[in-house]
């Protein structure tokens, strides 16, 4: 019996080691060496929030509640992360497959934790209409980043969006099935920011990952904003009643 428990033991062990393996590292803060933003053509001027120390892997809840304190909520990242944002860190094999959350409804991990995947714009948006009061979300369909700022942006309002962390070019990343049974593979790489100006070569960003305005080429902007799958969330207020 003894002898039973003991390999029982190390199967465990093994399954965890092979998750925590092929979970992406925790991004680390960076520098960032854009352009003054005195050379935006037209700037939002809003807070920029940084996801670190607390939310290793939550830059989507970050900014999230960056655009919600610039339309007047007190809400704090960790806050949106604790309170409002549904995670889902449970990930288990199943007839030797990889099964997991869907990024798209919830958050896959746990943005407090350094190993942790993230969540696309659906979690966020449902996070939002779900829990935000007098705030309301909006997934919002566009063809490029220049479709949002003469949409969005040339009207004062911010846009989250789906890129890179540093623009650096996109990967595939681990892979899993939903429920048990719809493939999903997480894009290595990802990373949400809330795109707030522009010039006639950069956008400019509030990056959760620096916690400062950054600014990026507008072609490499486009790129791995299209790779991200062009997400582009708004949020705005509910009127009173």
């Amino acid at each position: 019996m003894k002898k039973v428990i003991f390999f029982l033991s190390l199967a465990v062990s093994a399954v965890t080691v092979v998750l925590l393996l092929n979970r992406p590292p925790a991004a680390k803060p960076y520098k960032p060496t854009a352009p003054i933003v005195e050379k935006a053509q037209k700037i939002i001027e809003i807070e920029a929030l940084c996801q670190y120390p607390a939310l290793p892997t939550g830059c989507e809840a970050t900014a999230a509640a960056t655009v919600l304190r610039f339309l007047g909520s007190d809400i704090t990242p960790e806050q949106f992360a604790d309170d409002w944002l549904e995670r889902d860190p449970d990930f288990y094999y199943s007839g030797g497959m990889l099964c997991g959350p869907d990024p798209n409804k919830v958050f896959a991990g746990d943005p407090f934790s350094d190993n942790s995947f993230g969540c696309y714009s659906g979690a966020i948006e449902r996070a939002i209409n779900k829990n935000g009061g007098g705030f309301s979300a909006e997934t919002v369909e566009a063809q490029n980043l220049s479709e949002l700022c003469s949409r969005f942006i040339d009207k004062d309002t911010p846009v989250i969006i789906w890129a890179t962390i540093g623009m650096k070019e996109s990967a595939p990343g681990r892979s899993w099935l939903i429920d048990g049974k719809d493939p999903f593979t997480w894009i290595s790489g990802e990373h949400c920011l809330v795109l707030i100006g522009y010039n006639e070569d950069y956008f400019f960003f509030s990056d959760p990952q620096s916690g400062s305005i950054v600014a990026y080429q507008k072609a490499i902007s486009e790129k791995r904003f299209y790779e991200l799958g062009r997400q582009a969330l708004i949020i705005n207020k509910t009127p009173s009643q």
